[in-house]
């Protein structure tokens, strides 16, 4: 993540740290502890979690502007991101129905979500709330949650939300004016969240379609763009896709930019690309090379960002993947890395030992590369949700639809401004 003026803003940290009583004034802060070197003191606080640190802002006016300064939040942040890499985290998301429907795509969704955190390799058997809400009527559908630095983005029936599950802040987009004149223009299922490199804000990308046929059934697709703790004016702005994107299918963001799949359309062939990537520095559309294989079909493909790279994981048959990995997205050398013979999944991430995978029957799976084996690791149905309280939840038989499963990271970074 890039840091701007850390000389200035380590200075800043440096005069606020020796204020707190570690050092001189025992005033400030009691219990003091003299002496105690500031980058001590700096050390013991980026490996405190979210919660402990919310707690500690409270103890004095100095440890407040610490904790909130954007240096520390970024340094605790790339403590949280070298941390995920060695034991990742995820958030699950039971998706229930408020009474059982034999429909394909039942109406009856609830709008009560809850977020669970859990981590592969301690207390991998359980999960913990961190966050629920009642969605008051938003909820008619089902959508896919999107992340970035911590932060989570909810599309809704009306709304566009962003929250920060570790402080529990939420934040609800303005509306577009489009909507006020198609209201039942934009599809929620295809969303792009990311973090633009040069300001260090959030952006959050949403399609919609619109009529070319006076409602006869022929659409074109766009796309519209909001700032996150923009200094100018807080409206969406327009961006031309130059071809359409897959269904269900959220960008996928890498370096700077957002990815998507394309979409095969009967009266028009995609390019031989296939990748459809979109700068959020420039807010400017491009192609990328996909792999050397089959012309992709985005039912056929999962993209992700893992371990530092691109992944895009081929569905070569029904019971084999083809893990394709490239450290750049303007101009990737695609390497075919890995060939998992495994029944249909998705890969959600990656490590040194081996790829963490969520298969049909809502198994979370481990494939070893040494060994090459497939060894499970916790059913979702089995886990024991935690909270609130003591109390454990279970979520199994006919009113469980989905569960969605991202990776987090959890960070402070406070949703007022988003940078």
């Amino acid at each position: 993540m890039a840091v701007r003026n850390k000389s200035s803003e380590k200075i800043n940290t440096d005069r606020a740290l020796s204020k707190t009583g570690f050092r001189s004034d025992k005033r400030l802060c009691r219990p003091a502890l003299p002496e105690m070197p500031d980058e001590l003191v700096l050390e013991i606080l980026l490996r405190l979690p979210v919660k402990s640190l919310l707690k500690f802002k409270c103890v004095c006016k100095d440890w407040h502007a610490i904790i909130s300064g954007p240096s520390f939040i970024r340094m605790h942040l790339e403590r949280s991101v070298s941390n995920q890499q060695r034991q990742s985290c995820y958030l699950i998301t039971p998706h229930l129905l408020d009474y059982a429907s034999d429909d394909l795509w039942p109406d009856t969704f609830s709008n009560n979500i809850r977020f669970y955190r859990w981590q592969h390799g301690s207390c991998q058997s359980s999960a913990s709330l961190v966050y629920a809400r009642n969605f008051q009527r938003e909820f008619g559908s089902v959508y896919r949650f999107a992340h970035c630095d911590g932060l989570v983005l909810l599309p809704t029936d009306n709304k566009m939300y962003v929250l920060n599950p570790a402080t529990r802040d939420l934040l609800a987009l303005p509306d577009s004016p489009r909507r006020m004149l198609e209201p039942s223009s934009f599809y929620r299922g295809n969303v792009g969240f990311g973090r633009d490199p040069r300001t260090n804000k959030y952006k959050v990308v949403q399609c919609f379609r619109h009529s070319t046929d006076n409602g006869l059934g022929g659409y074109s697709t766009g796309m519209e763009v909001f700032t996150i703790g923009s200094s100018g004016s807080a409206a969406w702005r327009a961006a031309v896709p130059p071809y359409p994107v897959g269904n269900w299918r959220n960008a996928t963001f890498f370096k700077g930019s957002l990815f998507w799949i394309l979409r095969k359309l009967r009266q028009r062939e995609p390019p031989e690309t296939r990748l459809l990537r979109f700068c959020l520095q420039a807010e400017t559309f491009s192609f990328t090379p996909h792999p050397p294989c089959p012309a992709l079909d985005h039912q056929n493909f999962a993209m992700s960002e893992l371990g530092g790279e691109l992944c895009l994981a081929q569905y070569e048959s029904s019971d084999q993947i083809v893990i394709w990995m490239a450290s750049d997205g303007e101009d990737p050398k695609w390497n075919r890395r890995y060939v998992v013979d495994v029944e249909p999944c998705v890969t959600i991430a990656i490590s040194q030992s081996g790829l963490l995978l969520k298969r049909v029957n809502r198994m979370i799976s481990r494939y070893n590369f040494q060994n090459q084996s497939v060894e499970d690791v916790a059913g979702l149905e089995a886990l024991r949700y935690h909270g609130p309280g003591a109390r454990t939840v279970e979520y199994k038989g006919a009113n469980l639809f989905f569960f969605d499963m991202i990776p987090y990271t959890e960070s402070l970074i406070p949703l007022h401004h988003a940078r």
